[in-house]
């Protein structure tokens, strides 16, 4: 199964206080060795474990409940399809948790948005047949979300690397379920049956259009980057969308938005990637 994401690669949390990875206890055994297959330059704590809550089986709503009139036409969510049900996980309720926890029937899902890369993926929450409720660390890897299994604690790894990096996950993966990201009004045009998620999460949040927590950092003609990266591509501006596709652990292909929309406000791009017939659909209003 192919899983399509749209992110922007990379966009970084702008005002964090942060340590480096050494000084965080929780990331060594008790001989000093490091618990991440990660490179220790780039991790960093950022917030304690939990700061940022996420959310297990919040509320979900019919679009013209009263409870999703935080969403505007324009407002991004990440949709997904389980045994026919459609549900969408606004970014607005994912710039403020991160993670959605959640069951559909019968079938466990994982909805995760990194507001510092704006990648959204859609994880099966399993390893081994066992379920993991994932939880924000507060942990940075490359500026990307590291998650952690709230049930046994330890910490799994970051989002975007999908494979665990840590602990006992070393050499397991989270399965990948195919994830849509587009407008919330597209979204509904397609699916006029979904759910979504409430905004009577019990927080105290402000998710509406205009609540994006970190001011102008994932605008376009931002180049902050809150912990340097040697290895940022700067051939193209660092906060533009791209939709990527993912081919394992060690390759992809990603379409930057910039170039998408050089072909007009709706293009199609048809090619091989990785041998697999793919095609690439963009639209740049509303989609």
């Amino acid at each position: 199964m192919k899983t399509y994401v749209r992110g922007i690669l990379p966009v970084l949390l702008a005002a964090v206080t942060s340590a480096g990875c050494g000084d965080d206890p929780g990331l060594t055994d008790a001989d000093g060795n490091l618990l991440c297959s990660l490179d220790p330059n780039l991790m960093f704590t950022s917030l304690p474990p939990e700061a940022i809550p996420a959310l297990t089986q919040p509320e979900m709503v019919s679009p013209d409940h009263i409870e999703a009139r935080y969403l505007n036409t324009f407002d991004r969510v990440l949709g997904v399809v389980v045994d026919g049900e459609a549900r969408a996980y606004p970014h607005n309720i994912l710039w403020h948790h991160e993670l959605v926890n959640d069951r559909i029937g019968e079938t466990w899902i994982t909805a995760t948005f990194c507001p510092l890369t704006g990648s959204g993926l859609v994880f099966d929450p399993f390893v081994d047949g066992e379920r993991l409720e994932l939880g924000v660390s507060g942990l940075l890897f490359a500026n990307n979300l590291m998650v952690f299994d709230r049930i046994g604690g330890d910490i799994y790894g970051p989002q975007l690397s999908v494979e665990g990096q840590c602990s006992n996950f070393r050499g397991e993966s989270l399965g990948l379920r195919s994830v849509q990201e587009m407008s919330w009004g597209r979204w509904r045009q397609l699916h006029p049956d979904t759910k979504v998620v409430s905004d009577f999460t019990g927080f105290a949040r402000n998710y509406g259009s205009n609540s994006y927590p970190y001011g102008n950092y994932d605008q376009l003609s931002s180049s902050d980057l809150l912990f340097d990266q040697d290895n940022v591509d700067k051939s193209r501006p660092i906060k533009e969308r791209v939709l990527a596709i993912r081919l394992g652990a060690d390759g992809g292909r990603g379409y930057p938005f910039g170039e998408l929309a050089e072909m007009g406000e709706t293009s199609v791009v048809n090619e091989l990637v990785g041998g697999i017939p793919t095609v690439v659909f963009y639209e740049s209003l509303g989609g």
